[in-house]
């Protein structure tokens, strides 16, 4: 759970994203932090509900879709290997 209070200060604060200033690394963070909820099986609908009021929430809430299409692993390294390459998908789409 200790992710997921961590997601939670994630949603609270800004990320680095507007129409133009798209901060790449923030973002493969904030991908990073999503999946690794995920991984955890948290409920969707309890993230949902936290982005609803956020600046950026339809971004946020694109990339739960995207998160929750993926499985919850049950190891360790399947769990590790879904968070590096959704941080890695969010991160090459916006270096691109």
């Amino acid at each position: 759970m200790k992710k997921f209070a961590i997601l939670i200060l994630l949603l609270n604060s800004s990320w680095a994203i507007a129409e133009n200033n798209v901060d790449c690394d923030d973002l493969a963070k904030g991908a990073k932090l999503i999946m690794e909820v995920r991984q955890q099986d948290v409920p969707m609908a309890e993230i949902w509900a936290k982005s609803k009021d956020k600046s950026n929430y339809k971004l946020i809430q694109s990339m739960l879709i995207r998160a929750y299409e993926e499985p919850a692993y049950q190891t360790k390294q399947h769990q590790q290997r879904a968070i590096t390459e959704f941080a890695n998908l969010y991160f090459m789409a916006c270096v691109n």
